[in-house]
């Protein structure tokens, strides 16, 4: 206690035996027995910090102190000079010994868990300085420097720390090391602008990991004398890594199998792929981003040039986020776009929004397994929203087998062989037997300049609704199977290449369907050219279907051809 009545407090390092937020109140107990608390109606926080900038013989760490800022004061104008010390000491020691059983433990695991991390730095940072391993004062020096790195208690590494080590002419090894360093802490590893070259069988990842770049055209990771089908990152057990800002460049190097591969069989796995670049990955069989049996996958706001397949999402068993790509092929490289593959019970959700594909040029065997803009096979309840894909020689989107209950909304769909393929079923076109599950929806498309605008081939149960579908070359909508639904669509100036000739089931027209107990209810099909190709608005063959209240106008024969008469329900269609 000073003359004017403040407390001053200080703790020496000898004094501390452990690290977290603590709190600090004083009782001043005077002559009388009366007892004063100080702050009175509160305490004051000091934070105890982790560091490693006295580093014993034995490998203890020492801890250093934060104080708060401000004085203590007191309320009393009172001070005994002697105030029951013994009492006192003997409440402090109890009390004192109690906080020792409960932080003893939790003491033990962070000096290892700091001397493991000690053992990580000390190997690496005498290896890369040339200096013996035991030299202390060069090992000290270098952790009191990564410490400087840390941002809010998160890991923080830079890759200037980590420099070629002659006779080393690429930068897989320095990589390596940087991330060898933070295995046992993860955290971010900071990748300064620059070209770096990856070689050999690249980089293997750790947990905990964000490779954090200054820009995707900035800093660069570069192939380099690859080994045959390898991968320049890859990680097979590990969860939460990201990249962030960084590019990818393939070189078209023939050895290079992926720019990113990650396999997570049967553990919760976090992929976040955002703001990169991936360019020239053109071996024929390249996955640029692979993933195997994971979850948790987001890939957003990336640009793909020249990928053969760009992502190929496979197996996957949790949630899948593509989002705001542009993925584009100049020299017509790319086999698929977007490809996602559920495990055997499906996946929710599967989320592919706002990208843009284009130039899709490879179907190798021509029987359409390839040459998609967005390719789903197993994808139940999938949603693919807001993206534009134009030309592909196969089709922009293809809901494939078991993608029940899928949404394709609001796609802007151009200039490719088919713009929205529905095949959910390879093995009939009917509602089935039992409790098996059946259709997909397609609503609110812009589908025109395609061969065929949307096609629903094995897809019973399908509903095909408030879609534009306009200016194909051949049918606008054209349906093989039964139950689908094909309601309120604009479908007009479709069958564009006259010299086509008329398909085998039906004739030209905007919406053709040869399955059965089809519903056609309010669609719009006309024809407003000088020149009509649109030769009938709806064409029916077989039984059961309904058409009714459609607006049929201005098409070049009729309005509604039915092929067989005598069970479909025809009525209250305006035709002229």
């Amino acid at each position: 206690m000073n003359v004017n009545n403040t407390i001053s407090l200080h703790l020496a390092k000898e004094d501390v035996t452990g690290w977290d937020d603590l709190r600090i109140e004083f009782k001043i107990i005077l002559e009388d027995g009366t007892i004063h608390k100080f702050p009175k109606n509160g305490w004051y926080k000091i934070q105890i910090i982790k560091n490693l900038d006295n580093l014993s013989i034995e490998r203890i760490a020492y801890v250093t102190l934060e104080t708060s800022p401000g004085e203590l004061k007191t309320e009393t104008k009172e001070v005994p000079p002697q105030a029951r010390v013994d009492q006192r000491q003997t409440t402090y020691a109890k009390n004192e010994g109690d906080s020792a059983k409960q932080q003893g433990q939790a003491l033990v695991d962070e000096i290892i868990l700091i001397n493991n991390r000690v053992d990580i730095l000390q190997k690496n940072q005498g290896a890369l300085t040339g200096l013996p391993t035991n030299d202390k004062e060069s090992i000290v020096s270098a952790i009191k420097e990564e410490n400087k790195k840390r941002r809010n208690q998160e890991y923080f590494v830079s890759l200037t720390d980590f420099p070629r080590i002659a006779p080393e002419t690429v930068d897989t090894p320095r990589i390596q090391r940087a991330i060898d360093s933070m295995a046992m802490t993860g955290g971010i590893l900071f990748v300064p602008s620059s070209t770096y070259l990856i070689s050999g069988p690249g980089v293997n990842l750790v947990s905990n990991i964000k490779i954090l770049g200054e820009g995707n055209k900035k800093t660069v990771f570069k192939a380099s004398y690859m080994s045959l089908d390898s991968n320049m990152f890859s990680g097979t057990s590990e969860s939460d890594i990201v990249f962030d800002g960084v590019g990818f460049d393939g070189a078209n190097d023939p050895h290079v199998r992926r720019a990113i591969y990650i396999s997570a069989r049967g553990t919760d796995k976090f992929l976040r792929i955002k703001n990169c670049r991936f360019i020239n990955f053109s071996k024929s069989n390249n996955q640029t981003i692979y993933t195997w049996n994971s979850r948790f996958i987001w890939v957003t706001e990336n640009e793909f040039v020249d990928c053969v397949i760009p992502m190929f999402i496979d197996a996957a068993d949790r949630a899948v986020f593509i989002e705001r790509n542009t993925i584009t092929s100049p020299s017509g490289i790319m086999v698929n776009g977007i490809q996602v593959h559920a495990g055997a019970k499906g996946i929710r959700p599967i989320n592919i929004s706002n990208n843009w594909i284009e130039n899709v040029k490879i179907d190798a065997t021509g029987n359409g397994i390839d040459g998609h803009g967005i390719r789903l096979y197993r994808c139940e309840g999938a949603k693919v929203m807001g993206n534009t894909v134009r030309d592909c020689v196969t089709s922009a989107i293809l809901v494939g087998t078991a993608c029940w209950g899928s949404s394709i909304l609001t796609n802007t769909i151009y200039d490719n062989k088919t713009g929205i393929y529905v095949e959910l079923n390879n093995e009939d076109i009917t509602l089935g037997a039992g409790d098996v599950k059946r259709g997909a929806i397609v609503n609110a498309n812009d589908c025109f300049n395609n061969t065929t605008g949307i096609a629903v081939s094995y897809g019973a149960g399908s509903q095909i609704v408030a879609n534009f579908v306009h200016n194909n070359n051949k049918d606008g909508i054209m349906c093989d199977s039964h139950s689908v639904g094909i309601n309120n669509n604009t479908v007009y100036n479709n069958w564009k290449n006259t010299s086509a000739t008329s398909p085998i089931q039906l004739v030209k027209a905007g919406i053709r369907n040869y399955g059965y107990n089809g519903t056609h209810i309010g669609n719009i099909c006309f024809d407003n050219q000088i020149k009509k190709t649109q030769d009938y608005g709806i064409a029916i063959n077989n039984a059961s279907h309904i058409v009714g209240m459609n607006q049929l106008k201005g098409n070049g024969i009729g309005g509604v051809y039915e092929s067989a008469t005598g069970t479909n329900q025809i009525s209250m269609n305006v035709i002229s």
